[in-house]
């Protein structure tokens, strides 16, 4: 079984994720969320997925509207480890270059001499701000679409590639 771990919470029964990660096999059975884990492995509650839903606009030659909601089976139990996302308020259209976001992840740190990815044990954050789509444009090319992409950055603080 597929495992999503440390995917933000819309509420106790829904999350959210990028398209991309589902996109290959979008039967719900084969992917679990880990609530409430610090560890990558041994740690947090599991909860099955019994529903995926991609945006109909996803395209991954683009990477536009990369987004999936998952319903769980059993709401999550909310506590002092598990908790919600914060969006912005209610009718924002974007969010100002600027703003500090928080990231987190288990993707991959570095690689090794012999190009091996090495994943971090613990789970990691990093507060990021958001940046201008000039900027994010100047570093990614035709593969930012501003309609659809919060680009992100700062020194020395990145989103973690193949983030688990």
């Amino acid at each position: 079984m597929g495992t999503i771990v440390a995917r933000p919470l819309i509420n106790p029964r829904w999350a959210i994720t990028a398209a991309h990660c589902v996109r290959s096999n979008n039967d719900p059975h084969v992917y679990s969320l880990v609530a409430g884990a610090h560890r990558i492995h041994g740690d947090g509650v599991v909860y099955r997925i019994n529903k995926i839903i991609m945006h109909s606009g996803f395209s991954m030659s683009h990477l536009r509207n990369d987004i999936a909601l998952l319903r769980l089976a059993v709401p999550v139990k909310l506590n002092s480890k598990v908790g919600t996302v914060c969006f912005p308020p209610m009718g924002s259209r974007r969010v100002s270059p600027g703003t500090q976001c928080w990231i987190s992840g288990w993707g991959t740190q570095k690689f090794n001499f012999w190009g091996t990815a090495k994943s971090p044990e613990y789970l990691q954050q990093a507060n990021v701000p958001v940046v201008n789509s000039r900027t994010c444009a100047n570093k990614a090319g035709d593969r930012v679409h501003d309609a659809t992409m919060v680009c992100i950055g700062g020194v020395g603080q990145v989103a973690c590639h193949g983030d688990r």
